[in-house]
């Protein structure tokens, strides 16, 4: 797997109104408040659990040989957060297979 570390750089407008007091624009909005990773690792953190397996210690001691010192507790934390935002959508899938008619099939050969 290639990973590629790019650093984020946000360029806020300052204006200075007619009072002479500075307005910085605010950061952009991240999904887990007030947390560092993006939709990208958020992504990459669950991808890698569930579909590679890979347990949060294993994950930390990649991005360790990677450069980025990342212990197994924050990317706990992040994959809380993560599972959070994601709560809607599982209840609404939730919702539409558990009314659905046909809940399964037995295929017979």
């Amino acid at each position: 797997m290639f990973l590629k570390t790019v650093p984020e750089v946000h360029i806020r407008p300052r204006n200075v109104s007619k009072e002479e007091t500075f307005h910085i624009a605010s950061l952009p909005t991240r999904p887990i408040e007030k947390g560092m990773p993006g939709v990208d690792l958020l992504s990459q953190l669950i991808t890698d659990k569930f579909v590679y397996h890979l347990p949060f210690y294993r994950q930390a001691q990649r991005y360790e040989q990677l450069g980025m010192k990342i212990p197994a507790s924050t990317l706990d934390g992040w994959f809380e957060g993560a599972c959070s935002l994601l709560e809607p959508l599982y209840q609404a899938s939730r919702l539409q297979i558990l009314s659905a008619t046909c809940k399964g099939t037995r295929h017979l050969s």
